[in-house]
């Protein structure tokens, strides 16, 4: 940890960027989770970068998109034999389809959920609590990952201010990551949803 002074000790970023990536002993993970637990602007800097990774992968998820879809393609052609009969199951298809975040707690979520019209006045965004004193940062994201709005609350929903504008009969990601008390992360995961024309 890096010192300013005698009582302004933070994590650098080499330590937030080992922690992420969970190379750090269990002594210095620790430290750093107390450390976490008490200072808003490491919990707030944890956060940011957390934000960054989350956004790199949903760019990275977007571009293989075309390949996922082609591969669901793929695997409902397999899924059915020529004369018709089944393959394999449909659960065996949705496991190796599935793309989740290794090693971090899940969020759940209540709206929008996957794949879900929504007209813009009625939009707002909602997950279960997971616990106390947590830290939540949400994203909306456009199709090219880029950011439309971001937010930060202690609540578990979060309404779009109305300056923000989201075009009808488009498609946007958002995701929320959350920094609890003893210094772990949990996410959402991202979601897509549209806004009804």
């Amino acid at each position: 940890m890096s010192s300013n002074g005698e009582r302004d000790i933070h994590v650098d970023g080499e330590q937030i960027a080992a922690y992420l990536d969970r190379k750090l002993a269990a002594v210095e993970r620790s430290e750093i989770e107390v450390h976490l637990a008490d200072c808003t602007e490491c919990r707030t800097e944890l956060l940011s970068v957390t934000r960054i990774l989350q956004t790199r992968r949903l760019k990275r998820r977007l571009y293989t998109m075309g390949s996922l879809a082609a591969a669901a393609v793929l695997a409902g052609l397999l899924l059915f034999a020529p004369d018709g009969t089944r393959n394999a199951t449909v659960e065996d298809t949705r496991r190796a389809a599935d793309v989740g975040t290794e090693g971090i707690q899940q969020i759940d979520i209540l709206t929008p959920s996957q794949g879900m019209t929504v007209r813009r006045a009625d939009l707002s965004f909602g997950w279960l609590s997971v616990g106390e004193d947590v830290l939540y940062s949400l994203a909306v994201l456009d199709t090219a990952g880029n950011e439309v709005w971001t937010g930060n609350t202690t609540d578990s929903i979060l309404l779009l201010p109305g300056a923000v504008a989201l075009a009808q009969g488009v498609n946007y990601f958002w995701y929320v990551d959350a920094l609890l008390p003893d210094g772990r992360s949990a996410t959402t995961g991202i979601h897509q949803f549209r806004i009804a024309p």
